[in-house]
Order: structure tokens, then C-alpha cells, then sequence
């Protein structure tokens, strides 16, 4: 009875932002970089819309696990030689607004995390890096980082894909049509799925939630197709996903004692 929806990094410190401090500091902040005051207040108001439809189990928010990594990962502060590293103030800001994202999870056990299964993720992640890799190189929907390699982005819309679920993010671009080609980014994800063999993934932006759990013919909507990933997944909230994190590590220790004793022996 309820859609699931894979969601892009923004969307969920954006949630966690206005969960956490409220709408003018939402929109003081200017999550969306460069934007209005109104187009901030919008902004609120989209992202209220997609807290509402969680909490009344309309929709099932499902991070990825390139977003979890995003929200977990934190510039080094020290060198390889201990040396102190001194961060620019933004960066210092948006670390700031993941830490208020990680603590919104972990009252909103609603949100779930996606985990592939042990013997599923040597499968899973090739996959993703190779439809990522179809993104970037043969349809040139994302370009590569500065590091040359593949964006978060094409790796986020890979595992969404993989997963079977549509993707919401803040980004209006994606549906709009650069004046060099014949198809939004969006439509080229679909092409490219289609290609490749992959699930109909589609893409929306945040202010379009309420018309996807809308059927204008019929009026609201009260079941939705399940959505069928490729590969066997459990969806976790964060404290769980912590857990089972943490058994993951207890259990590679253990192997590893276990290894080097053997090896000792030998």
C-alpha cells in the first residue's frame, strides 16, 4: 500500500534540516545553492510534502547504499603525517547538515536503508559500476569527477535502477532539455536502462511526489506495483543498519583471527 522511493543525498539532509531546525533556517540556509527566498520556501514546502506522505506510510523512503556512504563520509581534518588539515567553512557547513541527516534516521525508523544480501553483493556492485559506467560514457548523462572517476550520481542512479524503484531528487534539470540534444537526462536514464536491459526507472523531482501517488483518472491511489529488484535486498532502518555493521565487522575479526592462526601454524 505504500510506493517505495530511492532518493538522492539532498532530499534526505534536506529532511533532516527541517525536521531538526525548522523552515527559516530551511530556507536561510539555501539548500538549494543559488536560489530565491521563494524558490527556498517551495523547497520547504516540497519537502513537508514528502515528510507527510512518510509518516502516513505513503511512501517508503529507501537510501542506496552510495547515499549512506555520502552521508557517512567526512573530509580528513589530519594528513597522513598528523598534520591538522584546515576545511573550508562550507564544507565544514555541510557536514554539519549530514550530521542532523544521520540523527533524523535514527529517529525515523520509517526511512529504510537498502542492504544487499551477503551473496548478492558481488554481483551487485559490478552491475551498478557497469551501468554507471554506461551513463557517463556511452550516453553522457553524468561526467566524471575530478578524480576521473565515476560520479556519485551515475553510481546513486545505478543502484536505483538495480533496485527496481523510481528516483526522486532535487534537481530540476533532469527533465529538462539541453539545446544540443533531443532528450532530457532523464529520458537517456531510460533509454540507457532500456539498453542495457535494465528496470524502468523513472525520475522525478520533489515537487512532483504528490502527482506520482495520484491517479488523476481514478483519484488518489491505494495500491502500487511492488517493486522488483534485480538483486535480494533487505531494507533496514539506520539503527538496525548499524548493527548490522557492526556484526559484520565482529564477524570479519573473528575470520581474520581464525586466518592468521592457520597461517601461523603453516
Amino acid at each position: 500500500k505504500f510506493k517505495r522511493l530511492s532518493v538522492d543525498t539532498n532530499i534526505i539532509m534536506a529532511l533532516g534540516l527541517l525536521y531538526f531546525r525548522g523552515e527559516r533556517e530551511f530556507i536561510n540556509t539555501n539548500l538549494a545553492g543559488g536560489s530565491t527566498p521563494t524558490t527556498q520556501k517551495q523547497y520547504a514546502e516540497d519537502i513537508k510534502t514528502i515528510q507527510k506522505f512518510i509518516d502516513s506510510r505513503r511512501i517508503e523512503v529507501v537510501l542506496t547504499p552510495q547515499v549512506i556512504y555520502e552521508l557517512t563520509f567526512r573530509e580528513k581534518e589530519v594528513d597522513d603525517k598528523g598534520n591538522p588539515i584546515k576545511l573550508k567553512p562550507e564544507i565544514i557547513a555541510n557536514q554539519k547538515i549530514k550530521d542532523l541527516a544521520l540523527e533524523y534516521l535514527s529517529l525515523m525508523p520509517k526511512v529504510k536503508i537498502a542492504r544487499m544480501l551477503p551473496n548478492r553483493e558481488e554481483l551487485f556492485r559490478p552491475y551498478c559500476e557497469r551501468l554507471a559506467y554506461e551513463y557517463v560514457h556511452s550516453y553522457h548523462i553524468f561526467g566524471i569527477n575530478k578524480k576521473g572517476n565515476l560520479p556519485s550520481d551515475a553510481i546513486i542512479m545505478a543502484q536505483t535502477t538495480a533496485l527496481g524503484m523510481d528516483f526522486v531528487t532535487r534537481d530540476n534539470h533532469f527533465k529538462a532539455k539541453h539545446y544540443s540534444s533531443d532528450f532530457s537526462k532523464a529520458e537517456k536514464i531510460a533509454i540507457t536502462n532500456h539498453n542495457f536491459g535494465s528496470r524502468k526507472t523513472k525520475v522525478f523531482s520533489v515537487n512532483e511526489v504528490s502527482e506520482i501517488l495520484t491517479n488523476s483518472t481514478h483519484g488518489p491511489k491505494r495500491y502500487f506495483e511492488e517493486n522488483t529488484p534485480l538483486f535480494d535486498c533487505v531494507y533496514l532502518n539506520y539503527d538496525e543498519y548499524l548493527a548490522d555493521k557492526a556484526l559484520q565487522k565482529q564477524n570479519y575479526r573473528a575470520w581474520k583471527e581464525k586466518y592468521d592462526l592457520e597461517q601461523t601454524k603453516q
